[in-house]
């Protein structure tokens, strides 16, 4: 049959592979097959003496048609490097919740891979604090602190060179931190040192995150480093907010519902809870046009234990069409105070006047965060004038459709079905033309004069992950902890979204010293990640209207004699003559190496001290989704990390990981000189 044909054609290919080392020198060579699946494995052994720097594998498939041609590199290091002998870790002594005003202690551990503590260590502390966000367990359909919006609504930069330009900074604390302080002490006999915080800064009524980062260094001098974060509360409650929809048609009142709850998610009756609501409109500010909270309203509740009843809701008239903001405030029995504020749109909004014919943005706001294959997106698409004509161009890679749709207040409901070709996303792009108010030099909106032209532009992602494609793989080593040059097991169960058994899935399963691993801070990147990562997309258009240059209002009539005049004569392109780009894929990065050491043989050394313990690149599950791997350890005295990843078929993958302990009763750890001068 076709299937048995197209599995037949696979096995006829192969691929060919030439290793090379930083100087150019070739390090291997030769051909490997494909298996069912179109996947290979290869191993390049690394000769005594080879060039250190970056390495790369050059990977060219052959037995294909005579017209198709795929290669690509797969880059790797070859260093000399020493294994880090121990770990550091930082974790909160003091448990949560904390609060502003009440101080909290930081311990760091440092200790072996292979275990034992690591006593006077010197320690260095840098701890630093930001405003985050938090949301109380159990209120999911509730927002709290700045609401900010998932969908990025004012994103559309087509000159993104500026964008990716980041200054670097050589004396900044954690990132992200902008204050920041430094402490040092030493670790105890037990390895750990403890730091008090005192959380009394400035008056806040956002929660914040506090991060402490230690560095420890051994007598070697060798520096390494953990952190932990707190969630420090600006008050014992929090106040919620929740609305039926992110937008609302105009006339329609904009319903808000409140909780108030403590840090674990509890109800709080009997708190006195201020809400606010007001439309944000702009308004001229030396020079500058700025957003300005007009025709605010008050709404006053008191908590009830029952969220569900409506005695928490607060209803604001939407007359005006625009953005909203609603804000609400509680305050806890030690007078302190946490906030929350939220956005409401309200179609037929206009934004600010202006003279020139300036690009103006298009809110989209989607009606929810992620989306599943079936499903049909709403987007409510506003304009910042009124009437408008849009266009809807859906991009994946390239140009996917174009739709045309009217918005006689400036606003509409776009209705968009998902696809399941389109996981794991698909970009949107609203252009909007039409004519807004013409305004004097000053700004003031003149109302009596022909409007000017003008137009808009807005783009939005929609998510849609690839559950279904998704496999769940648990890697279970037979024993956690064993001795070193010991033989044990590690038993991989694959099951896919539903939770039923994969059999026949190709699995594959590396055991490597956890030592080595964390000397560039090794992480397996999710598979999912890889072959699901999203599609870009760039539509570069042209428009029009950004060529025009209107007259000065006092130039021109109420006829409309000398509205304007034409500037530059850029061409106006239509949606199908936008240009597009193919997407780019991102290539993972393994590192790779090996160690081995001979002593003396007059007593029982250990003398396999390989960091990689297994590499069993294609295994397969049995009809129960399971397969065991054996696991022949070195003799290292470290704790090894497994990594398991699962494929079937075309379009389902996973990963899984455990660990594996190496240890014995006693160690003895030398620690010779680094350097040595004559005499010594």
């Amino acid at each position: 049959n076709a299937e048995s044909s197209a599995a037949s054609d696979v096995y006829k290919r192969q691929v060919r592979y030439n290793a090379w080392d930083a100087q150019g020198n070739e390090l291997a060579s030769g051909t490997t097959a494909l298996n069912a699946l179109g996947g290979f494995n290869l191993t390049v052994d690394i000769p005594e003496g080879a060039n250190l720097g970056p390495a790369w594998v050059e990977l060219q498939a052959e037995g294909l048609g005579p017209d198709e041609f795929s290669s690509t590199t797969h880059s790797f290091a070859i260093q000399e490097f020493r294994r880090p002998e121990f770990e550091v870790t930082a974790t909160n002594d003091t448990p949560g919740p904390f609060y502003v005003a009440e101080p909290a202690t930081v311990r760091v551990d440092a200790e072996y891979f292979s275990g034992g503590p690591l006593p006077d260590a010197d320690v260095e502390w840098l701890v630093g604090r930001r405003t985050t966000t938090y949301r109380p367990p159990g209120w999911d359909g509730y927002d709290f602190g700045e609401w900010t919006p998932w969908w990025g609504h004012d994103e559309i930069a087509l000159d993104t060179a500026a964008d990716l330009a980041i200054e670097p900074c050589f004396d900044c604390g954690p990132q992200g931190v902008t204050e920041f302080e430094q402490f040092s002490g030493r670790t105890d006999p037990a390895g750990s040192h403890y730091l008090q915080i005192d959380f009394d800064g400035r008056d806040v009524d956002l929660p914040t995150s506090v991060t402490a980062e230690a560095t420890v260094f051994d007598v070697n001098r060798q520096a390494w480093s953990s952190r932990t974060d707190m969630l420090v509360h600006a008050a014992e409650y929090y106040v919620g907010l929740r609305s039926d929809r992110a937008f609302v048609r105009e006339g329609t009142p904009i319903r808000i519902d409140a909780v108030v709850t403590d840090v674990d998610g509890g109800t709080v009756p009997g708190r006195d809870v201020t809400i606010t609501a007001g439309r944000l409109e702009w308004v001229l500010d030396g020079g500058e046009w700025v957003e300005h909270v007009a025709d605010e309203l008050t709404c006053s509740v008191t908590s009830t234990a029952d969220a569900s009843d409506g005695s928490m809701r607060c209803g604001f008239a939407a007359e005006v069409g625009g953005t909203y903001r609603v804000t609400a405030t509680v305050t806890d029995d030690a007078g302190r105070t946490n906030r929350t504020e939220l956005t409401q749109w309200v179609s037929g909004g206009e934004g600010h006047p202006t003279r020139d014919v300036e690009r103006d943005t298009v809110t989209i706001v989607p009606d929810r965060e992620t989306y599943e294959p079936g499903d049909t997106a709403e987007l409510l698409v506003q304009a910042p004038f009124s009437p408008a004509h849009g266009v809807v161009t859906l991009l994946r890679g390239g140009i996917v459709s174009t739709e045309a749709f009217e918005a006689e207040d400036g606003s509409a409901v776009v209705e968009i079905p998902i696809e399941s070709e389109w996981v794991p996303n698909v970009d949107v792009q609203v252009d909007m033309v039409g004519s807004a108010v013409r305004s004097d030099d000053d700004g003031n909106p003149q109302s009596d004069l022909p409007r000017r032209p003008a137009y808009a532009t807005g783009r939005i992602g929609l998510s849609i992950p690839p559950l279904e494609r998704t496999l769940t793989v648990e890697a279970t080593p037979a024993d956690g902890a064993v001795e070193p040059g010991d033989d044990t097991t590690v038993t991989v169960a694959v099951t896919g979204a539903d939770g039923a058994p994969v059999s026949g899935a190709d699995v594959a399963v590396v055991v490597v010293d956890e030592a080595v691993l964390s000397l560039t801070g090794y992480e397996l990147a999710n598979p999912v990640d890889v072959f699901y990562a999203d599609v870009w997309s760039n539509l570069n258009a042209e428009y029009m209207r950004s060529s025009i240059l209107l007259a000065s209002s006092d130039q021109v009539t109420a006829d409309g004699d000398d509205l304007a005049r034409a500037g530059t004569g850029e061409a106006a392109p239509t949606a199908d003559t936008s240009a597009e780009v193919t997407e780019e894929a991102a290539a993972d990065e393994d590192d790779a190496t090996d160690s081995a050491g001979a002593l003396s043989e007059a007593i029982d050394l250990r003398s396999n001290l390989d960091a990689l313990a297994v590499y069993a690149p294609s295994e397969s599950t049995d009809a129960s989704g399971v397969v065991e791997v054996e696991v022949p350890l070195p003799d290292n005295l470290t704790r090894y990390r497994v990594m398991a990843v699962a494929v079937d078929g075309a379009d389902r993958i996973g990963q899984g990981e455990s660990t594996i302990t190496a240890r014995l009763p006693l160690q003895v750890r030398p620690s010779a000189h680094r350097f040595l001068n004559v005499g010594d």
